[in-house]
């Protein structure tokens, strides 16, 4: 009996110093800390946990820890004035706007491993005075999402919308055989208004800004305008002059529309939504229209340590690798569901050939759209042109209070002061 007590203390002392021992290689490791714009507990921060713990296994003196963040750039500007966050996850917008206001390190794409794979529009947006602050890590894109069953009803081949013209026949035919509107549309005084908008612009020739002015007063963009406010509104829901892009998804989801230009995450609601229809995608680009996008971009401040900045770059390389990327598909667990849902597109080029995105043939389209993008804000002084005049006055546009005209004088007149620092 008394071997066995012996043998049994003996175990446990083992046990407790063992522990002890992994304890202090823990303890050792020192901590890189990764601050997301999503909270750490949620679906998408889980998610992304994962992938930061497969890189973890690969790192002997260092751990990323993965914390808690969001949009707020006054707290993010004090944040990196510290050493308190090593690696952001950003959008593009704050990546310009803080490089060029002297708080983000440098990068060069030569220095990144497969930064080829990335497309070149994604990079430039990180991009100031041909300086790049961020890499591309997971993004967005817009595409028309349709209702296959509203245009199987309306007798409409989605393959025969080749053109403006064309869409514009569709849209009618729907709206004379089905109960539904043709196609969603945004016009409130709202962030949505921009981008919905502007995809027009650019896809029409147009342009917000060239050589630090605004660009926006031309014949292309009052083309565009004309056609969004003029020839679409005719087959848009009734409310679409006070609706934001969660109101049109709405629309979509309860088949009161048959188009909706929208993300991915038009998909995955219908998806969630226990799937009451079958969704198509068409790239924008059918209508004459270029798809906004919006990368979520990797960057850190100027603080880093040489030592921690190796591998910082070490981490963002594997971020943007195609096992990390494919990972990114997987998307965020949702609990009501019993679900994964993607909530973020992969930015690598080489992944639509990956057998891992063969389940996820849908979103095609948005991914190959990052080569034809309009840029909602394409320079960082248009994000208070955009908030201050741009947003309200095409509301304003929208519902006829002032014309093409006025539109282009107030946006020109004004937005040219604040690009010169003038306001």
């Amino acid at each position: 009996m008394k071997k066995i007590l012996v043998l049994l203390i003996c175990m446990m002392a083992c046990i407790i110093i063992s522990c002890k021992e992994s304890e202090e290689v823990v303890a050792v490791k020192e901590k890189i800390t990764f601050r997301i714009t999503w909270k750490a507990y949620s679906g998408r921060g889980e998610a992304i946990q994962k992938i930061v713990e497969t890189f973890n296994l690969s790192q002997k003196d260092y751990m990323i820890e993965t914390i808690s963040g969001d949009e707020n750039l006054e707290e993010i500007k004090e944040l990196m004035s510290t050493d308190r966050v090593d690696v952001f996850v950003l959008p593009y917008r704050y990546v310009q706007l803080l490089g060029d206001e002297g708080y983000l390190s440098s990068f060069s794409k030569e220095d990144i491993s497969d930064a080829e794979m990335i497309s070149d529009g994604l990079f430039d947006l990180s991009e100031v005075n041909e300086i790049y602050y961020g890499i591309p890590w997971v993004s967005h894109s817009m595409a028309l999402i349709y209702n296959k069953d509203l245009l199987a009803e309306a007798g409409v081949d989605a393959n025969s919308i080749v053109d403006r013209r064309s869409f514009e026949s569709a849209l009618q035919v729907i709206e004379e055989m089905t109960d539904a509107n043709g196609i969603g549309l945004v016009g409130a005084n709202h962030n949505d208004v921009s981008w919905m908008v502007n995809q027009f612009i650019y896809g029409n020739g147009g342009r917000l800004i060239e050589n630090n002015q605004v660009a926006i007063n031309t014949e292309q963009s009052r083309y565009a305008l004309q056609y969004y406010r003029d020839t679409l509104s005719k087959y848009a829901q009734e409310t679409w002059l006070e609706d934001t892009g969660a109101e049109v998804m709405a629309y979509f989801r309860n088949e009161d529309i048959a188009f909706e230009v929208q993300g991915l995450w038009g998909i995955t609601d219908i998806w969630r939504n226990d799937n009451p229809f079958e969704v198509g995608v068409l790239s924008l680009d059918k209508i004459g229209a270029n798809s906004e996008v919006g990368p979520m971009m990797l960057s850190y401040g100027k603080t880093i340590s040489d030592e921690k900045r190796e591998v910082i770059n070490s981490f963002i390389e594997y971020m943007i690798s195609e096992e990390a990327q494919v990972a990114i598909m997987k998307g965020e667990f949702s609990p009501e569901r019993n679900e994964y849902y993607p909530f973020r597109l992969p930015v690598r080029q080489d992944i639509l050939e990956s057998e891992a995105f063969e389940p996820y043939q849908v979103f095609n389209v948005f991914i190959t759209s990052y080569g034809i993008t309009s840029i909602d804000v394409p320079t960082p002084k248009w994000m208070i042109i955009k908030e201050t005049l741009y947003a309200p006055n095409l509301n304003r546009l929208m519902k006829r209070e002032i014309t093409i005209d006025e539109f282009f004088n107030i946006i020109k007149t004004e937005g040219d002061k604040i690009l010169k620092g003038e306001e």
